[in-house]
């Protein structure tokens, strides 16, 4: 048991079934909300709840896809900025309208708007991309160590430009690290699914 400082233990419940074999079924527990990771482990619990419903039959192109964005990525890269900022697009929708009132066109209409107006300044979005990776880094990293307030959003807002800046001057080294980091995370998705 934890201290008198610690918050009671949240219930633990399976919600992902990652094999689906009969003789071996691999579970992964997530408590939703415990501990310093308790957001990234609701994206992740989200992830895993969107490969198992998608089923088995959605792995292969997923995996496809992965591999090909890995291998061939940065040939295809202004491709590959659409698409990043339309996940950007759809996940803005739902989280400003709420979970609840989101529905699929709504989410698809909204990725489909900041995919087409991300393609003519795509040197520009490139570069915006990168650094709002560097930002999302620096943020979760500063969560992690117990930082809030106004030294998150003045750390985040620095990473930002300064990410983005980086990624400007190296565009096409930018260009190679993410499309094989989002090859990477599809070939795994469809792995797990």
């Amino acid at each position: 048991m934890c201290g008198p400082t610690c918050a009671p233990p949240l219930p633990v419940q399976p919600w992902v079934h990652l094999n689906r074999a009969p003789s071996r079924v691999g579970v992964v527990w997530v408590a939703p909300g415990v501990g310093r990771w308790g957001a990234t482990m609701l994206l992740l619990r989200d992830w895993l709840n969107f490969l198992y419903h998608l089923g088995s039959g959605a792995g292969f192109p997923l995996v496809l896809c992965g591999l090909a964005l890995m291998f061939f990525g940065w040939r295809m890269w202004k491709i590959s900025v659409m698409l990043s900022y339309g996940v950007i697009g759809a996940l803005a929708c739902r989280w400003w309208l709420g979970p609840e009132n989101v529905g699929l066109m709504d989410a698809i209409a909204s990725g489909a708007a900041l995919a087409l107006l991300s393609y003519w300044p795509v040197n520009y979005t490139v570069s915006f991309l990168g650094g709002m990776a560097a930002a999302g880094l620096t943020v979760c990293y500063l969560k992690m160590i117990g930082c809030s307030g106004f030294s998150l959003w003045g750390a985040g807002s620095a990473a930002l430009i300064m990410g983005s800046a980086f990624a400007y001057l190296n565009r096409q080294s930018v260009v190679v690290v993410a499309t094989a980091l989002m090859g990477a995370v599809l070939l795994v998705s469809g792995l797990a699914s």
